[in-house]
């Protein structure tokens, strides 16, 4: 998938699986598409609490799947992991066919949003946010709709 900022941040860091194009305004997957390690991209700083964090999805491919996710540590910091869920603190949507759309805190899965189809069939032009609240509980949003809480 190629998925581009909706915002003033800039993806600057990346896994050895993407890379980052235009300015650091898109990520696009490379190599094998069904390999999904090291698919990871940071931005150039933190988030902050209540701090939504949005991308447009520019291209899809046959067997889509993004993972969506927030950490408020510094990306000049990390050590890019092999997938996003494995650096704490963080909190991710994990959309696509096979996960049906599971929200995962610190690596473990907190909750399946089954009843929303159209987290599983992500097309071209679909925007999906989060938002951290300050009690720590992940929204989500698809072009625009709340779809939830994890």
């Amino acid at each position: 998938d190629t998925a581009s900022l909706t915002m003033a941040l800039r993806f600057e860091r990346c896994g050895r699986n993407v890379r980052v194009k235009e300015g650091g305004l898109v990520v696009e997957k490379t190599g094998d598409w069904l390999q999904s390690d090291y698919g990871v991209g940071l931005t150039n700083r933190p988030l902050r609490m209540s701090e939504m964090f949005g991308v447009q999805i520019l291209k899809t491919i046959l067997y889509p799947r993004l993972s969506l996710g927030i950490t408020t540590l510094s990306p000049q910091e990390v050590v890019i992991p092999k997938y996003m869920w494995q650096l704490t603190p963080t909190w991710l949507l994990d959309c696509g066919p096979a996960t049906g759309g599971e929200v995962k805190v610190n690596g473990k899965r907190v909750q399946t949003v089954l009843s929303h189809g159209e987290v599983k069939a992500l097309k071209e032009g679909d925007s999906l946010a989060l938002v951290v609240t300050p009690e720590g509980e992940l929204r989500f949003f698809l072009n625009e709709k709340q779809l939830g809480a994890g």
